[in-house]
C-alpha cells in the first residue's frame, strides 16, 4: 500500500547549516490499520507525514503508493495520486477562511468528480455530524475557534473516503471529550484505510494505534506493533466510512474559466476601500496604452498624401550649372515630355474679392505644375476641363492642405478678426481666381481627386508662372497679405503678358531671343544686362499706365534665364526608369526621383518620430507594468496561505491558475476596460481636428489590439507572482514567513 525505501530529507542541503531531518529512513504500511508515530519536538514527524503526503520532495529514496513511485514524478501525478488517496489532516487546519465550513469540505469531493449536489450535500451533513460541526455549516471559517477548525479540518480529510488519512496532531487543539470522539472515528476508518497520525500524546497512541513507530533525529529508532490495545470508546458506533462515496480514479478540475470570472467579480466586492483605490493604476495604464498604439499607428499610417508634393512622374536634376544648348537638348529627349528649370512648384494666392472685408487679401497655396493635356473628363470629379489658357484644374489634396490653416470654414487675420469664408470643401473653390504677379488672373474650373498636389494649365504658362512665382512660408501670421507687383527694373518680363499695361511708342517689340524694349524715361541710360552671358539688344521703348520699368523681352528669354539662374530641373516623364537610365547614362547627370525622395524622408521622420513615442510609451508602459506586478504581488502575498492550502488540499497548479486567472479578468475588467473606452473616446473627438488628426488613428484594429495588450499584460503579470509561488512545494509555501 505505502513504502518508503531510503528516504533522506535535508533542511539547507549542502550549506554550513545543513540539517539532516531524515536519515535513510525505509517503512512499509499495510493498507489498514491505525499507525502512531511518536518522537520529541524536531525529529522529523511532521517531515516525514508530508513526504508521504507528497506535499515536499525527497532530497535521495524512493516513496510508493499503491505501487506507483511519488517521488521524482511530475507535480501533477503527485497531485493526483495524493488526490486521490490521501486525506491529510494538518495541525493548524489548514481550512480556507473567506469560504464556510461547508464549501471547505464540499470541495475535496468535487476534485473527486462528484457533481450530484445531492450527494454532496448528504455526505457533507453526514461528516459534520460525526465531529459535531454541522450547526456551524454555513460559518466562515474564519469565525470559527481553533478546535472547530480542527473538526473541520477532520471532516474535510476523511469525507472523500481516501485510502490512506494522514493526521498530524489531529487532537492538539481539542477538549478531552472531542478528541476521544475524533479518534474513535480515526480507529473506525482504520479497519478499512491505513491511518497515519504523528501526536505528542503518547498514552492516546498506546489507546488507539494498532502500530507505533518511534522517531529520534531523523531516524527509526522503534517500530512495534502494539499488542496492548485498549478497548476504544463506543462513541464511534454510528460512523460508517462505507457511507461516503468511494474514491474513483479520475482527478477533475474545480476551478472553470467563466465561473472563475463571475466569483473575480464577486472577490472585488470585498476588498478593501486602499486595495479599490490601487486599481486606479490598471485604468491609467490603460489609457496611457491606447493613447500610445493610437499615436504609433498615426504616425506609421502613411498615406500618399501625407508626403506627395511633386507629382510622381517628376525627376529632379541637380547639376550645379547646366548650359541653355544642353537644357534644350534634353527638352528634345523622347523619354522627356517636358523639363522646366527649378522646381515644378509654384505659389499662387486665392483671391477672395467676392467680400468686401477681404477684397484685398489672398490665401497662398502651393502646387506643381503639371500639362492640362494630361487630364481627361474622367479625371473631373467637380466642375469642367479647361477651355482656354488661363483656366486651370486644381487637385483636392491642394485645397485639403490649405484647409489645414483655414479653420472650418473662417481664417484668422493678422489683427484676429474672425473673416467668414463659406468654403468647406474643394468643389466650394470652384470659379475662384488664382494670381500670379505680372500675369493675368487664373480661373480655377475644375476638381481632380488623383492625390496630387498639382495645378494643371497650358505648358505654355509654365515660364511665366514659374518665373513670377514667390517663396513664401505657409503660417499664419504671412497666409493673409496684399497683392504687389514686382516693379524692380532689373526682373524681366514677358512683354505679351503685359498688353493691357504698355504702349510701344519706338521701334518694335522683342519678338528674337535676347531682345529687349524699355520704359521710354530709360532710354538715354546705358544697358548692361545679359542673358546666357548675351547682352540684350534694346529694339524699342514702351510707356506704362501703371510706371511699370521692367525689361520686356520674350517668352523664350525669360526661359534662358531662369535656366540659367538655377541649380536643379525637374523633369516631367511618363516612363521614369528609362528617362532616369537615360539621363545617368548618357547624359551623366545626377538623377533624383523626388516623388521617391519625398516619400523616404517623410518615412525616416516618421520613423524616427515613431522610435521616440514607441520608447517613450514603452517607458510608461514599463512603470504601468512594474505597478501592476507589484500590486499583483502584493495581492498574492496576502492570499499565499490560501494558495498552500489548496496546493495541499491536491489542487493542481492549473486549476489554481484558473481561479486566479478569473480575478485577474475581473479586475482588468472593471478598471482598465473604462479607460479603453475613455480614451478611444477623447480620441476619437481629437481627431476630427485637422492639426490632430495625422497624429492618431482610432478604429477596430486598434481598440482591439488595445484590448488584447491590457488584458495579455495584465493576466501575464498577474500569474507570474501566482507562477513563482506554485513553483514550491506545499510545504515550501506554509513554510514561508510572510504567510504566517
Amino acid at each position: 500500500m505505502l513504502k518508503l525505501e531510503n528516504v533522506n530529507k535535508y533542511f539547507n542541503k549542502n550549506k554550513p547549516n545543513e540539517i539532516h531531518v531524515l536519515n535513510n529512513v525505509s517503512l512499509d504500511f499495510d493498507k489498514t490499520g491505525l499507525v502512531a508515530i511518536l518522537g520529541p519536538s524536531g525529529s522529523g514527524k511532521t517531515t516525514l507525514l508530508n513526504l508521504i503526503g507528497g506535499l515536499d520532495k525527497v532530497d535521495d529514496g524512493e516513496i510508493y503508493i499503491n505501487g506507483k513511485k511519488i517521488t521524482n514524478s511530475h507535480s501533477d501525478s503527485v497531485d493526483k495520486i495524493r488526490n486521490l488517496n490521501i486525506g491529510y489532516i494538518f495541525q493548524d487546519y489548514k481550512l480556507i477562511d473567506n469560504i464556510s465550513v461547508y464549501e471547505n469540505i464540499a470541495i475535496s469531493l468535487k476534485m473527486i468528480g462528484e457533481k450530484d449536489e445531492r450527494k454532496i450535500k448528504k455526505n457533507v451533513q453526514y461528516v459534520l455530524e460525526a465531529v459535531n460541526m454541522y450547526r456551524y455549516r454555513y460559518r466562515l471559517a474564519k469565525t470559527l475557534s481553533g478546535g472547530q477548525k480542527q473538526r473541520v479540518a477532520i471532516a474535510r480529510a476523511i469525507i472523500k473516503n481516501p485510502n490512506i488519512i494522514i493526521a498530524d496532531e489531529p487532537t492538539g487543539n481539542l477538549d478531552s471529550k472531542n478528541s476521544i470522539a475524533v479518534m474513535d472515528i480515526l480507529k473506525s476508518i482504520s479497519k478499512e484505510k491505513l491511518v497515519i497520525l504523528v501526536t505528542h500524546e503518547t498514552e492516546l497512541a498506546k489507546q488507539y494505534a494498532s502500530r507505533i513507530i518511534e522517531i529520534e533525529d531523523g531516524k527509526i529508532i522503534k517500530d512495534y506493533e502494539n499488542n496492548n490495545i485498549e478497548n476504544f470508546s463506543k462513541n464511534n458506533a454510528n460512523f460508517d466510512i462505507t457511507r461516503l462515496q468511494k474514491n474513483t480514479a479520475k482527478y477533475c478540475s474545480i476551478y472553470k474559466i467563466f465561473p472563475s470570472i463571475i466569483n473575480g467579480f464577486k472577490k472585488i466586492k470585498t476588498y478593501s476601500t486602499l486595495k479599490k483605490l490601487l486599481m486606479i493604476g490598471y485604468f491609467a495604464t490603460a489609457l496611457f496604452v491606447v493613447y500610445s498604439i493610437s499615436n504609433i499607428f498615426g504616425i506609421l499610417n502613411i498615406q500618399e498624401s501625407d508626403y506627395a508634393i511633386h507629382d510622381k512622374n517628376y525627376l529632379q536634376i541637380d547639376v550645379g550649372q547646366l548650359s541653355v544648348d544642353d537644357f534644350l537638348k534634353y527638352e528634345k529627349d523622347d523619354e522627356i515630355e517636358y523639363i522646366l528649370p527649378g522646381d515644378s512648384l509654384a505659389n499662387f494666392q486665392l483671391l477672395f474679392d467676392d467680400y468686401q472685408q477681404t477684397a484685398e487679401s489672398t490665401l497662398k497655396l502651393s502646387a506643381s505644375l503639371l500639362d492640362v493635356e494630361n487630364l481627361v473628363s474622367k479625371d473631373i470629379v467637380y466642375g469642367r476641363l479647361p477651355e482656354n489658357q488661363y483656366e486651370v484644374v486644381i487637385d483636392k489634396l491642394v485645397f485639403d492642405r490649405i484647409d489645414t490653416i483655414v479653420e472650418g470654414n473662417e481664417i484668422l487675420s493678422d489683427d484676429g478678426i474672425s473673416i467668414e469664408l463659406g468654403i468647406k470643401n474643394a468643389k466650394d473653390v470652384l470659379d475662384r481666381k488664382l494670381s500670379i504677379d505680372n500675369t493675368p488672373n487664373f480661373t480655377i474650373v475644375g476638381i481632380t481627386d488623383k492625390n496630387s498636389q498639382s495645378i494643371y494649365t497650358y505648358k505654355e504658362n509654365f515660364i511665366n508662372i514659374l518665373d513670377n512665382t514667390k517663396e513664401f512660408g505657409m503660417t499664419m501670421s504671412n497666409m493673409l497679405s496684399s497683392n504687389s507687383q514686382d516693379k524692380s527694373p532689373e526682373k524681366l518680363l514677358d512683354y505679351e503678358l503685359l498688353s493691357d499695361d504698355i504702349t510701344l511708342v519706338e521701334g518694335q517689340l522683342p519678338i528674337n531671343d535676347y531682345e529687349t524694349i524699355v520704359n521710354i524715361s530709360k532710354k538715354n541710360d546705358d544697358i548692361n544686362i545679359k542673358v546666357n552671358n548675351t547682352n540684350l539688344k534694346v529694339v524699342g521703348y514702351y510707356e506704362s499706365k501703371t510706371n511699370r520699368i521692367n525689361y520686356l523681352v520674350n517668352n523664350n528669354t525669360i526661359k534662358y534665364n531662369l535656366i540659367c539662374s538655377n541649380n536643379t530641373f525637374s523633369v516631367y516623364t511618363n516612363n521614369k526608369n528609362e528617362a532616369i537610365n537615360k539621363l545617368e547614362n548618357d547624359y551623366d547627370l545626377n538623377v533624383i526621383d523626388i516623388y521617391e525622395y519625398e516619400k523616404e524622408n517623410y518615412i525616416a521622420k516618421q520613423e524616427d518620430t515613431a522610435k521616440t513615442t514607441l520608447m517613450f510609451s514603452i517607458m510608461i508602459l514599463a512603470i504601468s507594468l512594474i505597478e501592476i506586478f507589484l500590486m499583483m504581488r502584493a495581492s498574492f502575498l496576502s492570499r499565499m496561505k490560501e494558495v498552500g492550502i489548496l496546493r495541499a488540499i491536491g489542487v493542481k497548479k492549473l486549476d489554481i491558475c484558473k481561479k486566479f486567472f478569473g480575478e485577474i479578468i475581473a479586475i482588468t475588467t472593471i478598471a482598465g476596460l473604462p479607460g479603453i473606452i475613455i480614451m478611444t473616446y477623447i480620441l476619437n473627438e481629437l481627431v476630427k481636428v485637422p492639426e490632430i488628426s495625422k497624429l492618431f488613428i482610432i478604429n477596430p484594429l486598434v481598440f482591439g489590439i488595445s484590448i488584447l495588450i491590457i488584458y495579455g499584460v495584465n493576466i501575464i503579470f498577474g500569474l507570474l507572482p501566482l507562477i513563482d509561488i506554485l513553483k514550491n512545494t506545499p510545504a515550501s509555501i506554509f513554510s514561508r514567513q510572510d504567510i504566517q
